[in-house]
């Protein structure tokens, strides 16, 4: 399969971008809010066919509050659950007071550029939301990011896939060295990700809950779903 196109929804500083070009990618569509990043991500990928959306990803079109991650940007985010019932509620002085930032969607992305070979989406408890602003039946590959103590969003998200025709999951819990590039052929020879006979949303729960603490720990699970057609 050729490897034309990618969206990345939560390009952050670029890492997940970086690695989707080494994997072979000819372009990619990165989605990232923060406006301290933009000048950053332009600099770093000059020289590639890179295109980056200044605004956040939802069910909707028009504007969003963005909360800054003052002194850690990678839990900047627009869900303000996720700021009042999280892990990091704890640090609420992390938070800046929201900016209004513009808000696209997904199917909006996918008029403008087509529709892409995988979409990542890496946003801090919104990812349910994003999805909801797919209502296209695409083929596209997608992954995105999962919170335990967040798991009816998880649950959401997935029934939405299953809603446009997904019947093929993979999961893998957070590690120390991150999952945001793993794949489902990577997923195959590793023994952390789990891989489902029952390729439904109830097999997919099951499973995850297999990977799950019988009490949350201090620093909740995290990791990536993968879904595809």
């Amino acid at each position: 399969m050729m490897l034309d196109l990618v969206f990345d929804v939560g390009a952050h500083k670029g890492e997940t971008v970086n690695g989707f070009f080494e994997e072979g990618y000819k372009k990619v569509v990165a989605v990232e809010p923060n406006p301290q990043l933009s000048e950053l991500l332009d600099l770093r990928f000059r020289d590639y066919d890179f295109v980056l959306i200044r605004k956040a990803l939802s069910s909707y079109e028009g504007e969003i509050d963005f909360y800054l991650g003052v002194e850690e940007s990678t839990i900047s985010t627009v869900s303000e659950d996720w700021i009042t019932d999280s892990r990091f509620t704890p640090n609420y002085n992390w938070w800046d007071t929201p900016m209004k930032v513009e808000c696209t969607t997904l199917d909006n992305l996918i008029d403008e550029f087509g529709e892409p070979n995988l979409i990542k989406i890496d946003v801090e408890n919104h990812e349910h939301e994003v999805l909801k602003g797919l209502s296209k039946k695409i083929d596209s590959n997608i992954k995105f990011e999962w919170h335990e103590e967040k798991y009816e969003n998880a649950q959401e998200a997935c029934q939405l896939l299953v809603n446009l025709e997904y019947l093929n999951f993979s999961c893998v819990a957070g590690t120390e060295g991150g999952v945001d590039n793993f794949t489902l052929e990577a997923a195959k020879d590793s023994n952390e990700v789990i891989l489902l006979e029952d390729n439904t949303w109830e097999g997919l729960d099951a499973q995850i809950k297999k990977i799950l603490p019988s009490q949350i720990p201090s620093q909740p699970y995290w990791g990536m779903i993968f879904a595809q057609k």
